[in-house]
This record gives structure tokens, C-alpha cells and sequence, in this order.
């Protein structure tokens, strides 16, 4: 089930996901390949952002802007990544999951 992350991004502002890693056993892992991909509910890709490669860590941050937040493209964003990581369970298994982002409409003055 894609979690709905509890705290909105404003309209066209700067917003920070931070996510970390977990085998099976819930073992903090490192990956070995991340990507990251965002986009509205129906998988309409915003700017651009599919597939995004990001370092491997056991946490990372991912940095969303104004183009990837104009509530004009609608007030949701779902942010998928998929990562690779090797457990006892085998190596290069595939690590996939969502969040939702909902966006707060701001009034312009």
C-alpha cells in the first residue's frame, strides 16, 4: 500500500523525502543501485522525472522543487523508488516502493 506522507508540500515550493532501507528481517541495508521516479496518480511522468539515479546510501534525500510541485498539475505527486540490494536471501534483489505527496494550493497575492 503507498504511504501517504502526513505533512503537505506547498504550491511550486521546496519539499524533502528521506528515505532508508530494510531487508526482509528489517536489517538496515545499503543498495546498490537506487532510482527514483515521480509522477501524478494516473503515471503521467512531472518533469522529467523518471528513473532518476541517486548515490547509494543506507538514507538518502530526495530534493523536489518548484516544477516537480505546481498544484496547477494537479494537487498529488506519487514518488517511486526502486532499489537493488543483496541479502542472505540472494543477491540483486529488487526493493520497489511509493509514497504520496499531496500538495497545499497556495493563494498568490
Amino acid at each position: 500500500m503507498t504511504a501517504i506522507l502526513p505533512v503537505f508540500a506547498k504550491d511550486r515550493s521546496t519539499y524533502v523525502v528521506t528515505a532508508s532501507f530494510a531487508d526482509e528481517d528489517g536489517v538496515s541495508v545499503v543498495p546498490s543501485a537506487i532510482v527514483w521516479s515521480l509522477s501524478t496518480p494516473r503515471g503521467t511522468i512531472i518533469n522529467s522525472r523518471s528513473a532518476v539515479p541517486i548515490a547509494s546510501a543506507a538514507s538518502i534525500d530526495i530534493l523536489l522543487g518548484a516544477a516537480d510541485l505546481d498544484y496547477d498539475d494537479g494537487s498529488v505527486r506519487i514518488l517511486t523508488i526502486v532499489a537493488t540490494y543483496d541479502s542472505t536471501l540472494g543477491s540483486n534483489l529488487t526493493l520497489k516502493d511509493q509514497a504520496q505527496i499531496r500538495i497545499e494550493d497556495l493563494v498568490i497575492i
